[in-house]
C-alpha cells in the first residue's frame, strides 16, 4: 500500500511516496524530506497553538504555544488542559506559562506581551 505524503519541513513542500510494505521513499529532495516522512508514519507531532484566557486591562485571551511539538494523539488532552488555564497580566512573550506540559521538557509559553 503506498501512502502520500507533502513534506512541510521546508518551502520544497515536497511530493513524497511511501510503500508501507517495503518502506521504500521516493519524491523527498533532502534527507529531511525522508526524516519527516519516518516521523509522520512512526509517531506524527504537532506544535499546538491555542489562546488562555487572562485578566487583562485590555484583552480577554493570550495567544500561546508548545515550545516543541507533542505527540498528535496527545492533543484533545492538551486542549481540555489549556481551556482550564488562565493567568493574570502583565504577561512577556516567551514566558513559561506552564513547565512540562503534558510531556517532560515541553513547555507551554506565551506568544505575546500584554502589560495591563
Amino acid at each position: 500500500m503506498e501512502k502520500q505524503f507533502i513534506c512541510i519541513i521546508c518551502p520544497r513542500s515536497c511530493p513524497i511516496t511511501v510503500d508501507t510494505e517495503t518502506m521504500v521513499i521516493k519524491g523527498n529532495k533532502c534527507m529531511r524530506g525522508r526524516q519527516y516522512v519516518n516521523s509522520e508514519l512512526t509517531e506524527p507531532r504537532r506544535t499546538l497553538t491555542s489562546t488562555i484566557r487572562i485578566e487583562s486591562e485590555k484583552v480577554m485571551l493570550l495567544p500561546v504555544k508548545t515550545d516543541r511539538p507533542i505527540k498528535k494523539e496527545d492533543l484533545f488532552a492538551a486542549m481540555k488542559k489549556i481551556s482550564k488555564i488562565s493567568v493574570k497580566a502583565p504577561i512577556k512573550i516567551g514566558e513559561i506559562i506552564v513547565s512540562d506540559f503534558i510531556e517532560d521538557g515541553t513547555n507551554l509559553i506565551s506568544t505575546k506581551t500584554i502589560l495591563k
